[in-house]
């Protein structure tokens, strides 16, 4: 099959088309947290955010809940909390842990899609997203982030420099997130915060609706430095129509982003995966989703979306909400896992391929060794077009002829038993 390599109208991000590469295995007794009958303030759960503290050995959890609570008529949405020792099996606190602000307050109607991170033993930061009220269609209005802390991840205080990141009516070059901010998720690295966060609204011109996933950076985690456009962003004319939560994560050097996003044909939300070199520059080498919807008549058959990664040891950990239908009623939260090698294979030293020489004028010399075979070899042009597809080969070692091909640079992507890498040559 021919694979073109083409960008969306998705800033920053480029895409191979290709099938995906790194596969998620769901749990078979999903979903791992479900909502409790009515009435409770956790009726609906969603929007896992998990961290693993090896203090005590317990997987935790903040979660999205929404629900009813003694003295308030409004199923409104707020954080609750969950700790297991297998991230499986969770035992969660009878009430919420952040709740909505006061009345007229930037959070006063509800609080949700947190991104906890542990500082120290005795600190923790949540970044959170709070509205101040909902339209006639329960849709959320302005919402904005903000952060709280706390010294054990139960008992919280909510920043008096709330919101730390607001919503900008006024700029043209923020006009994209204008209508709303929402599900951050912050990553802390030596002194520096880095944060990727959703946001909504027109495009620069005013037209379209663009939905966006931005980046901001901090060196307190309070006062914040944006990008002025976003990183990733879908419109009506790019392959995805809407983007949505994320969790993002750093593997030695490299960043991978999970996002949540909707084709142009349809509404189901399924999660992708994007790499970066430095969390502003996105490359996706799959027009598949990695974790897909399931089955008719399963739990998630309308939506496996809003993942919370984690790495433990060599395996990946990938908690998501999902929905068997339209309704959010019925989200769920549940687990999936990966084992890390097949996101990232160099650690494992099975990527390694040498290729030699290079430049060369007329033969290239590819090879492998270990346990690694060269299945495939491509070769494209600058634009993407592809060259030459050299298939079924199975073998540690091939030599390229140059085939008439012209002096210059050219991209080579190779399909080993164990992943993909792609390399430059050069013909002289």
């Amino acid at each position: 099959m021919k694979k073109n390599l083409f960008t969306l109208a998705v800033a920053g991000l480029t895409i191979f088309n290709s099938f995906a590469q790194y596969n998620w295995t769901k749990y078979v007794n999903n979903p791992v947290l479900s909502g409790r009958t009515n009435p409770g303030f956790d009726m609906v759960v969603a929007d896992p955010a998990v961290i693993y503290d090896n203090s005590d050995s317990l997987y935790k959890m903040w979660y999205t809940a929404a629900g009813v609570i003694p003295g308030d008529t409004h199923a409104r949405p707020r954080i609750g909390y969950a700790a297991s020792p297998d991230g499986i099996n969770w035992a969660r606190v009878g009430s919420p842990i952040l709740s909505n602000g006061s009345t007229y307050s930037w959070d006063a109607y509800g609080t949700e899609t947190c991104w906890t991170i542990k500082i120290s033993d005795s600190l923790y930061c949540m970044y959170y997203s709070g509205y101040p009220y909902v339209d006639s269609n329960n849709n959320q209005q302005r919402a904005q982030i903000g952060l709280a802390t706390s010294s054990d991840g139960v008992n919280w205080t909510k920043s008096l420099n709330n919101p730390i990141l607001t919503i900008d009516t006024t700029s043209i070059t923020n006009r994209w997130s204008s209508w709303g901010l929402w599900g951050p998720v912050v990553l802390k690295e030596s002194s520096d915060y880095k944060m990727w966060y959703l946001g909504v609204g027109p495009d620069s011109a005013g037209g379209q609706m663009v939905w966006g996933i931005g980046y901001a950076t901090s060196t307190d985690g309070i006062s914040w430095n944006r990008n002025a456009e976003p990183v990733i962003y879908s419109d009506t004319s790019s392959f995805f129509k809407k983007i949505s939560d994320i969790a993002v994560l750093k593997i030695d050097s490299t960043y991978y982003i999970w996002f949540s996003a909707t084709k142009q044909d349809n509404d189901n939300y399924e999660t992708w995966l994007a790499k970066s070199n430095d969390g502003i520059t996105w490359e996706i080498d799959s027009l598949a989703p990695v974790l897909p919807k399931g089955p008719a008549g399963s739990w998630d058959y309308f939506n496996a979306f809003a993942p919370s990664v984690l790495q433990i040891g060599n395996e990946l950990e990938m908690w998501y909400h999902g929905s068997s239908d339209t309704s959010a009623t019925n989200l769920k939260i549940g687990l999936a896992t990966a084992n890390i090698e097949t996101l990232v294979p160099t650690k494992f030293n099975t990527k390694t391929i040498n290729i030699f020489p290079n430049p060369s004028s007329s033969v290239i010399n590819f090879s492998v060794s270990g346990l690694s075979t060269i299945q495939q070899i491509e070769v494209y042009d600058l634009t993407g077009r592809m060259l030459k597809q050299i298939s079924g080969l199975n073998v540690q070692e091939y030599i390229l002829q140059d085939g008439g091909l012209s002096p210059g640079l050219y991209i080579t992507k190779i399909k080993l038993n164990t992943g993909f890498v792609t390399k430059k040559i050069i013909l002289e």
